[in-house]
């Protein structure tokens, strides 16, 4: 774990989950060498575990590779190098909901997650290329075009439907950067169970990535099995998807004005 060996100070970086009481005051959660500043209340809700390594290849889909470089694999989401997971899941808002996203922070060793998904553990240019403009992103106070997708480092066979909030933000020893964003595979409404807001960042030795993902709540988003928002519908798939352009422009627009309403 000495990749891990950084004391992450992140209560500045998260926005309340939930309404703020007056007397909810941000306390220390500490795991191993992770320090996080959270809402006191959640102090009893909050669980940290050490997520062993998910590689893409063992042994043997290696020896296949090796034997057929075309017999290559198809990451999943949960292909990560070991780390630290700090969840949020026994959260009253959170428990017996379901989401593409689980609320939970994660710190992992970079060079590993740059090698991962390489059948002899190389590190690959691309994931490098990722996490050089995740860097670039976190040092700039600019917002980002919410047209445009953004990075993250973990494999996702889905494409970012909307992205809106971006914000960079600076922790105690690194820079990282906030988006609200919804992962689709194929065309469809924004939902509660898939709207996600994504924190990531890096430490400032480069050698520790952050990675933190909360569901978002906000009035008016339809559930997962809603078939209208904002004068579209998706009764029709191919009419639905003739207009997804309008629809994703209308609801960026959409999300931007109630972003104050937002959980977190």
């Amino acid at each position: 774990m000495n990749t891990l060996r950084n004391i992450l100070l992140l209560g500045i970086v998260l926005l309340p989950l939930a309404p703020a009481r007056a007397d909810d005051k941000l306390s220390k959660f500490q795991f191993e060498s992770l320090t996080l500043n959270v809402p006191a209340s959640w102090l009893k809700h909050t669980e940290a575990k050490v997520v062993p390594t998910a590689p893409l290849y063992d042994a043997e889909s290696t020896a296949r590779w090796k034997a057929n470089p075309l017999a290559n694999l198809k990451p999943e989401y949960t292909v990560m190098p070991q780390h630290v997971s700090v969840e949020f899941e026994k959260l009253p808002f959170c428990s017996g909901k379901s989401y593409e996203f689980s609320p939970k922070i994660m710190t992992h060793p970079v060079d590993a997650f740059t090698r991962i998904f390489d059948p002899e553990n190389k590190p690959s240019p691309d994931v490098i290329a990722e996490f050089d403009l995740i860097k670039k992103l976190a040092a700039t106070a600019a917002d980002h075009p919410t047209a445009n997708p953004l990075p993250f480092i973990p494999f996702l066979d889905a494409s970012q439907h909307v992205t809106v909030c971006f914000r960079s933000f600076s922790f105690a020893n690194g820079k990282g950067f906030r988006f609200v964003t919804q992962y689709g595979y194929e065309a469809g409404l924004l939902n509660e169970s898939q709207l996600v807001y994504i924190f990531q960042g890096i430490t400032d030795d480069g050698k520790t990535y952050v990675l933190a993902t909360f569901p978002v709540s906000l009035k008016g988003l339809p559930k997962a099995d809603d078939k209208e928002h904002l004068g579209f519908t998706t009764n029709s798939n191919d009419d639905f998807e003739l207009n997804q352009d309008k629809y994703y422009s209308k609801a960026t627009n959409w999300l931007v004005k109630n972003a104050d309403q937002m959980t977190p």
